[in-house]
């Protein structure tokens, strides 16, 4: 399966990066520099240079790709912004969007039938709506360890 991936240099990015190198998909990261290239190119990943703060650099390769993976996020405070127009660039059945557990507030009892609010969870209603798939990471910690602990999945 033909995938493009964002933020496969980052924490969450890097992991899923791996799992899907080990499945052996074709996989395809959007990158900004060159040490982000050469990084991805040593997973066994094609680079694709662009930004996520300009959908015009990666519009056309993420919606040929067969699956979309979006697990970059922006620094600043523009970066819900920026979140928010990739999304609309993209979003399809074929999106995967990696949100975050704290949509749900105090997620002591928080399942899947929680009501999340603020905007990423705007951002997951329109993935959602355009038939795609959120995954929200219970917890995430480690240092050269990865983990994901309790996942809640979000879609059809």
């Amino acid at each position: 399966m033909r995938i493009f991936l964002t933020g496969a240099t980052g924490y969450v990015g890097s992991a899923v990066a791996a799992e899907l190198i080990r499945g052996r998909h074709d996989v395809t990261a959007l990158v900004r520099s060159p040490t982000s290239a050469a990084r991805v190119v040593s997973y066994g990943i094609t680079p694709h240079h662009g930004d996520l703060r300009d959908p015009s650099t990666f519009r056309d390769a993420a919606l040929a790709a067969d699956a979309i993976v979006h697990a970059g996020v922006e620094s600043g405070g523009d970066r819900m912004a920026v979140d928010r127009a990739f999304v609309d660039a993209v979003a399809g059945p074929t999106l995967v969007y990696t949100s975050v557990l704290f949509v749900l507030g105090n997620v002591e009892d928080g399942d899947e039938s929680s009501p999340a609010s603020g905007v990423r969870a705007e951002h997951e209603r329109i993935v959602l709506d355009a038939g795609g798939a959120v995954i929200r990471p219970g917890m995430i910690h480690g240092g050269d360890a990865f983990l994901f602990t309790h996942p809640i999945y979000i879609g059809d």
